[in-house]
């Protein structure tokens, strides 16, 4: 059985889509809640949507977890960045 070319097309432009849903307003939640906790939840929550996406073979889980991957990719990226921000010494 062949899968439809929308749901085909659509694994690709998942993680876009999940990116561009979270963008504006997940990265200033590390602000109010705190970097270390949503950098280390998003990392381990990524973690197993990345596993799920390689066991499943079931397309719908995929772009779910495509999806979320993206949406993933603010903590990741702004917050992480953030994060390591302040963690770097002043001088050296």
């Amino acid at each position: 059985m062949c899968a439809p070319a929308w749901k085909v097309g659509m694994l690709g432009s998942a993680i876009f889509m999940g990116w561009a849903s979270t963008l504006l307003w997940l990265p200033s939640m590390g602000d109010k809640y705190g970097r270390k906790n949503l950098f280390a939840f998003g990392c381990l929550l990524n973690v197993l949507m990345y596993t799920i996406m390689m066991i499943t073979k079931d397309l719908n889980m995929m772009i779910f977890s495509i999806f979320v991957q993206g949406a993933l990719n603010s903590i990741r990226v702004n917050i992480g960045y953030l994060y390591l921000l302040e963690m770097m010494p002043k001088y050296f």
